[in-house]
């Protein structure tokens, strides 16, 4: 199991925002979910953030866990990555100067350390091994970019999404993306990729990439969409894995994907908006229902039922893009808003790091998460559960 390591920079957090984040689960609609974004993400820069806001730049990491070894002490771009997405989401609420002051001094600091090749090239002996960490990645360069305006960090998003395609795209199986070398399967986790050429698509209007894209929604739309509306997680020769346990879905194990699932609906609503076509919007609304109908516990709360380090990246974009359509169903708003109220009371240590278990139990042996070595002093994890305090605060 991973160890668990306490090192971060001492603050203080603003007792009525704690008061506030206690009360809220109960209270959720008149909750202020910007004052506990704020708060929450102050907790990751406490602990993740080394320097200025201006000069400094996120702990290196490989594990997620400051201080633990480097296998290249530059340390891994996607770990590092899931923050600057945290952050930028927050900044699309607030456009606050420091935020972005933090994002260009990260940007920076990939600039110094890497070559536009290794920012690139992807596959075995790269630090982008897997199609997945291609996406994160070019989602970093994206979020850099949407902030800087640094046309580089889009020429890096474009190189990195070209080159992840051509390695990892074949017709083997009617389509879709292998999930990396081995050829083993294709899987959910292509969404991140897919959401990445969408928006280089819509921001440079090359129509490779809406090609690109559409071919593998395509695939997944034929090959994972399940019964109940939901994905399956990964699909081989022999078809969807874990098909003869289709409601095996739980917290820390599942056949589908929480984190893939709100992609899809993210990807459907994208494209309603791209093309106009009322299907994509009933797509994304069906999906939205199929994650209330089975993604919620007792209390409302969403289970991170398969990858404490992504299930909530796009928490944002599922908030502004989703929650924001004609037609939603205020439950499904309900159930964001439901969710970073537990995670602030519920799922936050004494030292400002937030587990896996978003309605907790956090770091104890109660902590399922934590248990299989998903432990909230990793950056991955942390910005997770906090990714969907930033998601209410983007609620429309």
């Amino acid at each position: 199991m991973t160890k668990y390591t306490k090192m971060h920079r001492w603050y203080i957090v603003p007792i009525f925002l704690l008061l506030l984040g206690i009360s809220a689960v109960s209270t959720g609609a008149t909750t202020n979910y910007q004052a506990l974004a704020v708060s929450a993400v102050n907790d990751v820069i406490g602990n993740f953030w080394s320097g200025s806001a201006t000069t400094g730049n996120v702990y290196p990491t490989w594990d997620g866990i400051v201080g633990d070894s480097l296998p290249d002490p530059r340390g891994g771009i996607w770990q590092s990555g899931e923050f600057v997405m945290l952050m930028e989401n927050l900044w699309e609420v607030n456009h606050d100067s420091t935020l972005q002051q933090r994002i260009q001094a990260e940007w920076n600091f990939y600039k110094s350390q890497f070559t536009l090749n290794q920012l690139t090239t992807c596959g075995v002996g790269c630090q982008i091994q897997c199609e997945d960490d291609a996406g994160w990645d070019a989602w970093t360069y994206i979020k850099c970019y949407l902030v800087t305006n640094d046309p580089y960090a889009l020429q890096c998003a474009e190189g990195l999404e070209n080159r992840a395609y051509a390695r990892w795209y074949d017709s083997a199986v009617g389509g879709g993306m292998w999930y990396d070398d081995p050829h083993d399967s294709k899987s959910l986790y292509q969404c991140c990729n897919v959401l990445g050429m969408l928006k280089i698509y819509e921001l440079t209007g090359t129509k490779s990439y809406l090609t690109q894209a559409l071919l593998c929604y395509t695939w997944m739309e034929k090959r994972l969409l399940r019964s109940d509306n939901l994905y399956w997680c990964d699909y081989s020769s022999s078809g969807p894995v874990g098909s003869t346990r289709p409601n095996d879905i739980q917290e820390a194990g599942s056949v589908s994907y929480f984190g893939g699932n709100m992609m899809m609906g993210i990807i459907h609503a994208r494209l309603y908006k791209d093309t106009g076509q009322d299907i994509y919007r009933v797509r994304a609304l069906r999906t939205a229902a199929a994650i209330r109908g089975r993604y919620l516990d007792t209390n409302g709360v969403y289970v991170d039922d398969r990858d404490a380090w992504t299930d909530a990246t796009f928490a944002g974009e599922w908030a502004r893009e989703v929650l924001s359509l004609p037609g939603v169903d205020s439950r499904d708003i309900q159930a964001l808003k439901t969710t970073a109220s537990a995670v602030y009371a519920n799922d936050r240590t004494s030292t400002g790091y937030y587990g896996g278990c978003w309605d907790g139990p956090v770091g104890t042996h109660g902590d399922v998460w934590s248990n299989i070595g998903s432990t909230p002093n990793q950056i991955m994890t942390s910005c997770m559960a906090v990714s969907l305090i930033v998601g209410a605060a983007n609620l429309p």
